[in-house]
């Protein structure tokens, strides 16, 4: 009784004033936008997990193949499934001892957000596991659940300080453009390494002493 009366006073998504609050919860957290655009989608049921597959005619069986036994949906492809229940056993334990049924992502985040969790660490979770349930289809090599927790703490911490470091960089280049010496051309660059993609991106630009752009890269 106690859980329910605390489920009814989450936000609802049929709840206008709720679903802003809600939607500009998760754009402000501060994590990759392409962590934002899944826990969207899975807050919106538009994962493409078995169960949408299905109603689309795309695959024949619903059934989640890490464990073969329910369908798969956002819910229990994410927190429900035994297959991942050990990801959140140390962090949320408290949450899936006191709420024994959550129906949904939507659900899941409100009650991560009531609960006080760090809710950047919560979504890129939910995020790698999502990730590691697509190799599992692929046959593609994965990560024990068991390391997920620590990997999206490692990710998260990469990338705000990334973050960080490029805000700072854009404060420090406020700095005037100055022209070479007449007759002269001057070369401008700058680089940035994405360590979360394992890629690396450099830009040159040079002009003349009018600043004249002659050529880019």
């Amino acid at each position: 009784m106690l859980c329910e009366k605390e489920m009814s006073s989450l936000p609802s998504s049929s709840d206008s004033d709720g679903v802003r609050s809600f939607w500009k919860f998760i754009w402000y957290l501060k994590v990759p936008n392409k962590v934002k655009v899944f826990i969207w989608r899975a807050c919106s049921r538009a994962l493409p997990t078995k169960e949408n597959l299905k109603k689309r005619k795309v695959v024949d069986s619903s059934v989640f193949d890490q464990c073969g036994c329910l369908q798969e949906d956002e819910i229990h492809a994410i927190w429900d499934c035994v297959q991942v229940c050990v990801e959140w056993e140390s962090s949320c334990a408290d949450v899936r001892n006191k709420y024994l049924t959550v129906k949904n992502m939507w659900d899941l985040v409100s009650i991560m957000k009531a609960e006080g969790k760090n809710m950047e660490v919560f979504v890129m979770s939910a995020w790698l596991i999502w990730m590691r349930r697509n190799k599992l289809r692929s046959n593609e090599a994965t990560q024990p659940c068991s390391r997920i927790a620590q990997l999206a703490s490692s990710m998260l911490a990469e990338f705000q300080q990334g973050k960080q470091r490029r805000v700072a960089g854009v404060q420090v280049g406020l700095v005037r453009w100055q022209p070479p010496a007449e007759n002269s051309i001057k070369a401008n660059f700058d680089g940035v390494v994405f360590g979360e993609e394992q890629e690396a991106g450099i830009g040159v630009v040079l002009r003349d002493c009018e600043g004249q752009v002659l050529a880019a890269l």
